[in-house]
């Protein structure tokens, strides 16, 4: 019998080809169909399992599976169909995915890149260390990780409001359209078989080595959304900083403390895992904390910075102390929208940082760009006080800057990607355009006054340098400040 030949329930056959990820009980494959993939149970060895009893309490599971009541529209690869006499089943893929390990620094990747490759401001980095800030920004940089984890908090966000856990985040299970574009992007979760309700005394845990919660290391829960929440922001934060959170000189055995003893079998990783050592970013014991990857200030907001060390401080060994999925995708989405291109090094950072006037990277002056800030209007009576949210974009030849809803109406995780404006650069003078089907009032005021806009609004880019107001109303009015600021301001 071939063993690259699956047949499914419905006596369809399937060629498995290359791994596309691996998981905490599993390993998935593409098919010749490009748009099937086959998961297939695995033991303690990675090996696929062969026991009569425990592949048909599998096909149980994952007939339960999918008679779950999932979200609609929600990006989650179920079940179509079981494999015969095998513990797995033929799922969905989207052609030209990826899983999130593609943004990981891993040998093979850093292998392709070159010496010659390495541009002359990291010359004075390791040549290693200079390869993984190439890769880093080969594969989207800062803003395209943000939004690819801001999408991925909001599928997780929206199975959580189900009275749903997911069970098994991790980079091999969460996948992204190929290509390194920051916007359009798909990312959809796979191995969707550990999909259950939540409850007290689920079984069995089921995680993937290094992204599993303490409680679930430890044996002293089968999951819950809490423990969904602990692997998400362990994803996110090596994804943003490629250091893993809890892998700081203490774990990796670089300063041994003196109450180690030769009586636990365990290595300092072990321990770290388990919870029993502070994650590298504690703000009050650093004996973990490393020099490794990128500086938080770079690539984390305080918002973010506030969301990590709630849930790896208080909330280590303490879940119901983590922060709950649903504050992530507002904090991921409003990090994503101050970043900035440098147009020198191609490198995403946050303009707001200590480093307000270049590149902290290369030291290239601020780009040319747009800068929003929006308020929820409450009427003239009341004060503005600091925006509800900013937005800004690096401005080149041409550009079309498209704004999404969050900036203009209040943020919910269902419309908060969903395009509002557009600011077209192209031509003459700026313009304004409403996206086809987005049923919004919007005004604008150049003048002092404000005017009603149907379609499209023309502005000259002398408004523009120095100012003017939007008026928009879709859920909640709000009131929004426009401004075109030159490159090195």
């Amino acid at each position: 019998m071939n063993n690259d030949i699956f047949i499914d329930e419905y006596g369809f056959d399937h060629a498995r080809s290359e791994v596309l990820g691996q998981g905490g009980q599993g390993v998935v494959f593409r098919t010749d169909d490009p748009d099937l993939a086959i998961k297939l149970v695995t033991d303690a060895y990675g090996e696929p399992l062969t026991d009569p009893v425990q592949i048909q309490r599998y096909q149980r599971r994952f007939q339960w599976v999918r008679l779950l009541p999932l979200p609609d529209g929600v990006n989650i690869s179920m079940p179509i169909a079981l494999l015969k006499n095998k513990a797995g089943y033929v799922m969905p893929l989207l052609g030209e995915m990826e899983p999130f390990e593609y943004f990981w620094p891993y040998t093979a990747a850093l292998q392709g890149i070159s010496d010659d490759a390495i541009p002359h401001w990291m010359a004075a980095m390791q040549p290693a260390d200079a390869k993984k800030l190439v890769h880093y920004q080969r594969t989207g940089g800062l803003r395209r990780r943000l939004n690819a984890l801001l999408q991925s908090a909001s599928l997780l966000a929206r199975l959580h409001g189900y009275g749903l856990v997911y069970g098994d985040i991790s980079p091999g299970n969460m996948f992204i359209s190929r290509g390194a574009a920051a916007a359009g992007d798909a990312v959809w979760l796979i191995d969707a078989d550990n999909l259950r309700f939540d409850r007290p005394s689920c079984g069995s845990a089921i995680y993937t080595p290094r992204y599993g919660a303490p409680e679930l290391v430890n044996q002293r829960d089968g999951g819950r959304p809490a423990s969904d929440c602990h692997a998400f922001a362990v994803v996110a934060f090596y994804l943003l900083s490629t250091v893993h959170p809890f892998m700081g000189r203490q774990a990796l055995g670089e300063d041994r403390d003196w109450s180690d003893t030769d009586d636990d079998a365990r290595t300092s990783e072990d321990r770290a895992l388990a919870g029993e050592l502070p994650w590298v970013g504690d703000e009050e014991d650093d004996s973990n904390a490393t020099d490794s990857g990128l500086p938080t200030v770079l690539v984390l907001t305080p918002a973010l910075q506030t969301l990590f060390n709630d849930t790896f401080s208080a909330g280590r060994l303490a879940p119901w102390r983590r922060p709950a999925i649903w504050h992530w995708p507002q904090a991921l989405a409003a990090a994503a929208d101050i970043t900035l291109e440098c147009a020198g090094c191609s490198m995403n950072y946050y303009p707001e940082t200590p480093y307000t006037k270049t590149c902290p990277y290369c030291q290239a002056p601020l780009p040319a760009r747009l800068v929003l800030e929006s308020w929820r209007w409450e009427g003239a009576d009341a004060p503005l006080g600091e925006p509800d949210w900013r937005f800004c974009r690096e401005i080149t030849p041409g550009a079309e800057i498209t704004l999404p809803r969050r900036v203009v109406d209040d943020f919910a995780v269902r419309t908060a990607d969903d395009d509002a404006l557009v600011f077209c650069f192209d031509g003459p003078r700026l313009t304004v355009k409403k996206i086809v089907g987005a049923t919004m009032t919007l005004a604008a005021a150049t003048d002092g006054a404000f005017h009603p806009v149907s379609a499209q609004l023309g502005i000259e880019y002398a408004d523009a340098a120095s100012g003017f107001w939007l008026f928009t109303e879709m859920t909640t009015p709000h009131l929004i400040r426009c401004v075109m600021q030159e490159a090195g301001q």
